[in-house]
């Protein structure tokens, strides 16, 4: 594929479908969510004939997808070792103690989910802004592709 060949708004794609990716993977490690991130940001602005502007744009789109891909699988990994940690307390603190338990643990552990969903939306904004930049920057200039 030709840098600088397909469409502007491909780059929402790009990035989108990368947010999906890199967000579903973020649990497998951070780092690796990341890269992916980073790749989806450069990719968006040098494939396509997307300015600076509007990868900055698609990358801040992504961010936003990755975040909520994050809170979604967040959310369902705190609610299983929620589920997994008040199986056994109903013996010793009966069901109201229990139940007790469990909510409380489960508000504290949305709350940290949310929390850390934000920063996550924060940092690969960033990175997806800095590997746009680059990706435009490098992308070789034709008559039909904006710098």
């Amino acid at each position: 594929m030709k840098p600088g060949a397909m469409d502007a708004n491909r780059a929402f794609l790009i990035m989108i479908v990368t947010a999906l990716v890199g967000g579903g993977l973020s649990f497998v490690s951070g780092i690796i969510g990341w890269v992916a991130f980073a790749a989806g940001g450069f990719l968006s602005t040098y494939l396509t004939k997307a300015t600076k502007g509007k990868g900055v744009l698609a990358s801040l789109v992504g961010g936003v997808v990755y975040a909520i891909v994050f809170s979604i699988v967040g959310i369902l990994t705190v609610d299983a070792a929620i589920a997994e940690a008040t199986a056994g307390m109903n013996a010793e603190m009966g069901d109201q103690g229990a139940a007790a338990a469990s909510a409380m643990a489960s508000g504290l552990g949305t709350a940290a989910v949310i929390v850390g969903a934000i920063v996550a939306a924060i940092i690969v904004f960033v990175i997806g802004l800095i590997a746009a930049i680059v990706g435009a920057s490098v992308r070789p200039k034709t008559a039909d592709a904006p710098q």
